[in-house]
């Protein structure tokens, strides 16, 4: 009703934009530190194999001491940013459970013979803290993700444009595989919030009641119900473990497979010289620093849409 318009979760995360806001500029920080890393790191190993024109292997201690400094500011940053987006997930989990209870007070009798108590009880618990993890550990990785791509593929393209194509050939495939995981996870997960949410209902009803469970003798009935219950939920949750965990390895499995075309061709520029089109040896060490924090945000997008998955459901 125009009254009560209900609750939309985009309007609590408008709240925290603030916290949010805070939460990607410390994560822009942080990836523009690495940034700088990788960058020094090329300077300091160009110097040592001698690429540098004027310089000398002791010059290499200035870039040295700066990635170490740009380590400490990463540190600070990364933890920094975890603090923001974090607590502005857990202040969304506090406030829709106060709503939560806030509404049930007014709610009529006839929800209450639709909903049961167990139900009730799986949407403030189990429900919220995926809403949870949705809002603060997934809002800050999506984030995460686009900062670390801009950040490497920075770097990558600026050593090597034709490495870094062949670097991410496998990209489109493992965007592929994380749709497809995706869709699937999403209607596991839906089955795994059901089966619990009845056995919530069954266990709080039975506690409720017990006094009337052993009155009339009948532990062994309700227990056999139970076990059934029991294991249609270990059921539901072990095909969602499953999917789960064929989804890494596969994932995994696609980004090594870039990482290999990396060294594959990244040698070949590497022993051609940048004097043959090639590239250096700190060109080389720079671009793997980069692939792999490109890489890693990659695997990590398939848990990351397990998050968002479950979070939808909840």
């Amino acid at each position: 009703s125009a009254a009560d318009p209900g609750v939309r979760l985009a309007d609590y995360m408008r709240a925290h934009l603030g916290a949010y806001f805070l939460g990607a500029a410390t994560l822009a920080c942080f990836q523009l530190a690495m940034n700088r890393v990788d960058w020094l790191s090329k300077t300091a190993i160009d110097i040592i194999f001698g690429r540098a024109p004027g310089k000398v292997p002791g010059d290499a201690t200035w870039p040295a001491l700066g990635m170490l400094l740009l380590a400490l500011v990463a540190f600070v940053t990364r933890v920094a940013s975890r603090w923001f987006s974090f607590n502005a997930g857990r202040d969304i989990e506090y406030e829709l459970r106060a709503k939560l209870l806030e509404r049930l007070h007014r709610l009529g009798f006839s929800f209450y013979r639709r909903l049961s108590a167990g139900e009730i009880m799986s949407r403030a618990t189990s429900d919220l803290t995926q809403v949870r993890l949705l809002t603060g550990f997934g809002v800050m990785n999506l984030i995460n993700i686009v900062f670390a791509l801009v950040s490497s593929l920075q770097v990558m393209v600026a050593i090597s444009a034709r490495l870094t194509l062949v670097s991410i050939l496998t990209v489109p495939l493992l965007m592929l595989l994380t749709r497809s995981f995706s869709g699937r996870m999403f209607a596991r997960t839906q089955k795994v919030q059901q089966s619990l949410g009845k056995l919530t209902e069954f266990v709080q009803s039975n506690l409720a009641g017990i006094r009337v469970v052993r009155s009339f003798g009948i532990e062994a009935s309700v227990e056999q119900r139970f076990e059934d219950m029991n294991q249609k939920y270990l059921q539901t949750t072990l095909e969602l473990a499953k999917l789960r965990g064929l989804m890494f390895p596969v994932t995994g499995a696609v980004a090594a497979l870039g990482l290999l075309l990396f060294f594959w061709y990244g040698s070949t520029l590497l022993l051609r010289g940048p004097e043959h089109g090639g590239i250096t040896e700190g060109g080389f060490f720079a671009f793997s620093l980069a692939l792999a924090r490109m890489t890693w945000p990659l695997i990590a997008a398939g848990f990351l849409m397990s998050i968002v998955q479950r979070g939808r459901v909840s």
